[in-house]
């Protein structure tokens, strides 16, 4: 497991969540692949921290220098400019510099991304979902193989993501995300109920990726 992720998943919640997902998958066909990433990009936020902070320098020593007489605090510039830089890897702080709607989609390209590469529309019956959290961008996004999204669509999936996210927020993680996959599989169980003989197609384990 990464290092970044024991902040929100311990190896005991883990093995819980694993323990969720086949529980929720006993009441369907469909098969769970929740996978959590540090974040889903570091472009926007690493551009974005040295611009604000080179801005702020530029600001600072244009204000030392015309009310001030302090001219020799050009410094400021780069040095502050490379603080931004390194500020932006402060959740709060780059979270602030990247909107909300670029931060969706960001993370939806990286879940279509993982979905492929995963594998997830394997299954014989075009039945994989992924459950895809981006822990330092606060995103969730569900991503179902065509059987599934043609019944239920993506706002089905709503609230699972509000659960996830409030988790992120409020430090209780592992037990929201236990909740959402039951929920899943709750949503999952009316359109595609288990089979007489039903195969795990999927490994049963949360995946944990920068």
């Amino acid at each position: 497991m990464a290092d970044w992720s024991t902040r929100v998943l311990s190896a005991e919640q883990k093995l819980q969540i694993e323990e969720a997902i086949a529980k929720a998958e006993l009441l369907t066909n469909a098969e769970m692949v929740p996978m959590i990433v540090r974040r889903s990009s570091e472009a926007h936020e690493s551009i974005r921290g040295f611009v604000l902070g080179t801005l702020l320098g530029l600001m600072t020593s244009y204000v030392l220098a015309e009310f001030f007489a302090l001219h020799g605090y050009a410094y400021l510039i780069p040095g502050l400019g490379a603080l931004g830089f390194f500020a932006s890897y402060s959740p709060s702080f780059a979270r602030l510099l990247v909107g909300s709607t670029e931060r969706r989609r960001a993370a939806e390209i990286r879940a279509e991304l993982e979905f492929s590469r995963l594998k997830i529309s394997r299954t014989k019956d075009r039945v994989g979902i992924l459950l895809f959290v981006s822990e330092f961008d606060h995103q969730v996004v569900v991503l179902a193989d065509e059987a599934i999204a043609k019944v239920l669509d993506s706002g089905t999936w709503s609230e699972v993501c509000s659960m996830i996210i409030l988790g992120l927020k409020t430090g209780t993680f592992s037990s929201r995300i236990i909740e959402a996959i039951g929920k899943m599989g709750n949503l999952c169980a009316v359109a595609f109920p288990p089979k007489s003989v039903n195969i795990n197609e999927i490994e049963n384990h949360i995946i944990v990726k920068d």
